[in-house]
């Protein structure tokens, strides 16, 4: 029979926390002050992303719940964290989890390596975000597929996809920021994305990206 000890887990790793200037709220911030900070918190989270540890599953699956949250909201639903994980929890395999438990299944998915397959994003997004496979679609997905694997900064790669997705599919906001985190993750070579932006971007930033020569 094997040892106890040789059937625990290995423990987690450990990672330094963000500076405590890093997470101060900010209102007003610059461009240069948003993309700066942005650029401190990811460098935090970085190695915390690399890791793939089994802890990080779990960690991805509550900034899925907290994301799902967020969009129920700006969907006019009520469902909070706690509605959200029960109803996902409790119900069965062929139960249609609702309006929004799929929104809550699209970012779990997120946060699964299955997810960083750029090929399978035409087959699978018109599915779990409800949305017609036309031309816009089409131009959005391939986009995100050519920023993946581009060059540059990764912020400003988010920023750009996030924002045509707004101007060419503008009824799915849910979209633009799946892939304005898909894209993030490929640009900084994470393993498996990671749920961030949908909770920390304001909805009226998000639809103002989406207008005709509104900010990236």
């Amino acid at each position: 029979m094997p040892s106890r000890v040789r059937t625990l887990p290995d423990p987690p790793p450990t990672f330094p926390p963000c500076p405590t200037w890093g997470r101060q709220a900010l209102s007003g911030q610059s461009v240069d002050d948003a993309a700066f900070f942005a650029g401190a918190a990811l460098a935090a989270i970085h190695p915390i992303a690399r890791s793939e540890h089994p802890l990080g599953l779990l960690w991805r699956h509550r900034l899925s719940l907290a994301d799902a949250a967020v969009l129920a909201r700006h969907g006019g639903r009520t469902e909070d964290e706690a509605t959200l994980r029960d109803a996902w929890y409790l119900r069965r395999e062929t139960d249609d989890p609702g309006p929004g438990g799929r929104i809550l299944k699209a970012w779990r998915y997120l946060g699964e390596r299955a997810a960083m397959v750029p090929d399978d994003w035409m087959i699978t997004l018109p599915i779990r975000f409800e949305l017609s496979f036309d031309d816009a679609f089409v131009d959005v997905v391939a986009a995100a597929a050519k920023l993946a694997v581009g060059q540059g900064s990764a912020i400003a790669a988010a920023a750009e996809i996030a924002a045509m997705s707004m101007r060419l599919v503008p009824a799915s906001e849910p979209l633009a920021l799946w892939l304005a985190d898909i894209v993030l993750a490929h640009r900084l070579k994470w393993p498996i994305a990671v749920p961030l932006i949908a909770g920390q971007v304001r909805r009226g930033d998000l639809r103002a990206a989406g207008k005709v020569g509104g900010p990236d």
